[in-house]
């Protein structure tokens, strides 16, 4: 159980031994069934450069828009991590920039440069970086291709971000029972 240096979860929700992994599956797991449904083909999870160990695809689309592959790299920040500074906290989205930038420094070496990269950012509050929110848009737009109108687009993409949200807050509220009430043991949330 965790001490009165984490009563409100913030280090449990940054800390890699906590679950996080599982946070960030569930998010990549989402977002295929999302690309599932709307037709696309993709991969998941495939490491392109074993040599270095960098995988920058959780999720890959072979042939994005029919041109080249798009690889999604999900990243999770936890905007009141002790590491993040308080003014950039007050900004708002400062510390989800700064992993995005990290995350295509990281990268941009390894893949080739036809290829395309979207570092799908969001916070443990829910608030998506501009690249997760443009793909989003993207694919809504795929998945609602018999969509006649745009306004029944528009509630589409709505429905995926909801569905995004209660994803992640349903993978926050285990990691919280699992570490502040160890009786309930590891489970899995659905």
């Amino acid at each position: 159980m965790w001490g009165a240096s984490d009563a409100y979860g913030d280090h449990l929700l940054c800390c890699q031994q906590n679950g996080i992994v599982k946070r960030h599956n569930a998010i990549v797991d989402h977002l295929a069934r999302v690309t599932k449904a709307a037709g696309l083909p993709y991969t998941v999870d495939r490491a392109i450069d074993v040599d270095h160990r960098q995988r920058p695809g959780d999720l890959i689309l072979p042939r994005w828009q029919g041109v080249s592959p798009l690889y999604i790299d999900v990243t999770i920040t936890h905007p009141l991590a002790l590491s993040n500074n308080w003014a950039s906290i007050r900004s708002g989205g400062e510390e989800l920039l700064r992993s995005e930038d990290a995350k295509r420094s990281k990268y941009i070496n390894i893949l080739p440069q036809q290829d395309q990269l979207v570092v799908f950012g969001m916070t443990t509050f829910g608030q998506l970086s501009e690249g997760a929110e443009n793909f989003l848009h993207d694919l809504a737009a795929m998945y609602s291709s018999a969509a006649p109108t745009a306004e029944e687009a528009e509630e589409d993409l709505e429905y995926i971000q909801q569905q995004l949200q209660l994803c992640l807050q349903r993978q926050i509220a285990r990691m919280l029972l699992t570490a502040f009430v160890p009786e309930a043991g590891e489970f899995e949330v659905q």
